[in-house]
């Protein structure tokens, strides 16, 4: 399974059943990093995926999608029939309608999901799409609307356990986005970092970091995208580079 990033896919295995952390402050571009990377796994490794949005809508995430297989800006595609719209940028709409509309995508908006009912969804959808990637935006809105008398942390611990357990059910890889500062990790010493297999933290300058911590070792490594947040999309720097910005 790739990501569609060289350089993260050779400091990541995204093969087997692991749960895989992907964690940043907000605003930092960590839902647009992951629905590129299940773009990505869709339409290039032409795989069934699904989506578990708890913060954005449906229509609000297949804009998304659109946009960044389009590389057109992302308020043109909120408004696509507008005059100032060019024929190019027409062109490159409909190019990012037609990849998509191939490819087994299947997104549930349904707000403050619980794990349970994640777990029973993505267990229905292995059975019937044979889905091979599961991304979930985000952990601290799961169950959110249940009145909680629980400490945090410990629910925490508990929604990962269940999700860690779900991915080695199914042998899928699961990335789940966490809005938790990522200042917070030092704070949870070896508490197995929230049980994941691997931890991405995401770090945007006028490029983007992000630092793998691996649950087995105490090693970290660092890979840079590039960051187009017009587009809601992440490059492989090196393409960037190269002006080989056009997914068309």
């Amino acid at each position: 399974m790739k990501t569609g990033f060289k350089k993260l896919d050779e400091a990541i295995d995204m093969s087997g059943g692991k749960l895989i952390v992907l964690e940043a402050n907000a605003g930092m571009g960590k839902t647009s990093l992951g629905l590129n990377i299940l773009s990505n796994i869709a339409t290039k490794e032409q795989e069934a995926v699904v989506c578990f949005s708890l913060e954005n809508s449906k229509d609000e995430i297949v804009k998304r999608l659109i946009t960044s297989k389009a590389m057109v800006e992302s308020q043109k595609v909120q408004n696509m029939y507008a005059e100032e719209l060019t024929q190019d940028d027409f062109d490159r709409i409909q190019y990012g309608i037609e990849v998509l509309k191939d490819a087994k995508i299947f997104i549930d908006d349904t707000p403050a999901i619980t794990v349970e009912e994640i777990c029973e969804k993505a267990r229905k959808l292995k059975l019937e799409q044979n889905i091979q990637f599961i991304l979930i935006d985000y952990l601290e809105l799961i169950g959110a609307k249940q009145e909680k008398e629980s400490n945090t942390a410990i629910e925490t611990e508990k929604i990962t356990k269940e999700l860690k357990n779900l991915a080695e059910e199914l042998n899928i890889p699961i990335l789940l986005i966490s809005c938790i500062s990522s200042s917070k990790i030092k704070d949870r010493e070896n508490k197995k970092l929230l049980l994941a297999d691997i931890i991405l933290l995401l770090y945007i300058k006028s490029t983007a970091n992000i630092t793998i911590v691996k649950n087995d070792s105490k090693t970290q490594e660092e890979v840079e995208l590039a960051w187009m947040p017009e587009y809601f999309k992440f490059g492989n720097m090196q393409r960037i580079l190269n002006n080989e910005i056009k997914e068309k």
